[in-house]
């Protein structure tokens, strides 16, 4: 069965998208069979490549565990409102650049929302990981997508609140034994339903066998486990110093299946940039 995209979705990121997101499988029931594809991440954009990969599912179908239901009704209702609020859409579409970073969050809004309406249709819904790595030079725009991603996902009702914490290491990193992982709990208590920012997340890792960034790591990846379904956490960094970074710890790498790569702006959007400011 074809997706068939509402008259409706006419806004400029939705109509950029919907050909990319009718190619995508995650609403086919074999998917779900597969403990390989759930691990494996959601979306991820290769270094490489600038298009998006996802594990070998090239159809999309809708099967309905409600006999009362048709396909079409099932497809229908999934995308019915998808972007009935356009509050936070609007606000990522007016950023100046970024075209390749904006269709994945949409697309990773998109399939948030599918999910929750499969579930009121009381289909199967595939296990959704959203942590995040955000590699890019400072100023390129990585804590403000961070923010309208927290309220996009809000609205697709996956996160209670939709609030971002932004912390850094001194926030996260304690002074003696036992500090570190009290204050790292503290913050990770405060993001519950939200988003925790951790910018400049590499310089964790920094300081030695002795230091107690370690620590830190250990703790963020255990409220991760403990809060899979209350939390998505977004490390952000230079782009090689977050390589590096990733290459620290085994388990890492594997908990952090959405890379985005943000590009410096080039010179006719730092001019875009000024005259928004005057």
């Amino acid at each position: 069965m074809c997706l068939t995209v509402p008259h409706e979705q006419s806004h400029p990121i939705v109509s950029r998208t919907w050909e990319r997101l009718s190619s995508l499988s995650f609403l086919q029931p074999d998917a779900y069979n597969d403990p390989a594809g759930a691990h494996s991440g959601v979306f991820c954009r290769g270094e490489e490549s600038k298009s998006l990969h996802t594990v070998n599912r090239p159809t999309l179908k809708v099967v309905s565990t409600r006999d009362s239901m048709s396909d079409e009704q099932v497809q229908e209702r999934a995308f019915r409102g998808l972007v009935r609020d356009k509050s936070a859409l609007d606000e990522l579409n007016s950023l100046v650049g970024m075209a390749h970073i904006k269709e994945l969050i949409f697309e990773i809004y998109a399939f948030a929302e599918v999910q929750k309406r499969r579930s009121k249709a009381g289909l199967l819904q595939e296990n959704t990981i959203l942590h995040m790595v955000f590699k890019g030079n400072p100023g390129t725009g990585k804590t403000t997508i961070a923010r309208i991603l927290g309220k996009l996902l809000f609205q697709a009702g996956l996160l209670a609140k939709g609030h971002v914490v932004e912390v850094e290491r001194a926030d996260l990193v304690g002074e003696y034994i036992g500090h570190t992982a009290q204050k790292t709990r503290d913050h990770i208590r405060k993001a519950l339903g939200g988003i925790l920012f951790i910018d400049e997340a590499y310089s964790l890792a920094r300081g030695g066998e002795k230091d107690f960034g370690k620590e830190c790591i250990d703790c963020i990846v255990k409220g991760m486990e403990d809060h899979a379904k209350e939390l998505v956490v977004i490390l952000a960094g230079y782009p090689k110093e977050m390589e590096r970074f990733l290459d620290t710890n085994p388990g890492l790498r594997s908990r952090f299946p959405i890379h985005l790569a943000f590009p410096d702006y080039i010179i006719d959007e730092l001019i875009r940039l000024q005259r928004q400011q005057l």
